[in-house]
């Protein structure tokens, strides 16, 4: 009796791993960092955690607003990719995360920054996926 029980746990738990692997992690190992000094002290990290796939990386300055973001889609057969966005805070002279999200993006991503500071990320079919106002965030005083 004790056999059969223990023939089917192992049955059981086969089953699941293999059901499970078909299932990509919806985080990666690791967190991006929440802030650095440097842009290249974020792809390091990232770069570190990412698993399958490369990095795709933007950054735009407008207007005092300074922002940096870096994503990649770590998935076979799933076209979802991470994002992590930065603003550049002048006082404490460093990046801040201020996105740090699972996009369904179709493969890729494409991001601009719009004339009304909006940093607008877009899917692979031209939909805007993720709009983040910089409206709030740290500006340098140009004027």
């Amino acid at each position: 009796m004790i056999g059969r029980t223990a023939i089917a746990l192992v049955s059981l738990i086969a089953v699941t791993a293999i059901l499970r692997a078909d299932e990509p992690a919806s985080r990666p190992a690791h967190e991006a960092p929440t802030q650095a000094k440097t842009t290249d002290e974020i792809i390091k990290i990232v770069d570190g955690m990412k698993g399958f796939g490369c990095l795709q990386t933007a950054q735009f300055d407008h207007w005092g607003h300074r922002v940096f973001a870096v994503w990649y889609c770590p998935f076979s057969g799933r076209g979802d990719c991470f994002l992590h966005a930065y603003y550049y805070d002048y006082d404490k002279a460093q990046w801040t995360r201020f996105v740090d999200q699972l996009v369904p993006a179709g493969g890729d991503l494409s991001v601009q920054l719009t004339v009304d500071d909006n940093l607008v990320f877009q899917d692979s079919t031209g939909k805007s996926t993720v709009k983040q106002s910089l409206s709030k965030l740290p500006q340098k005083k140009w004027w």
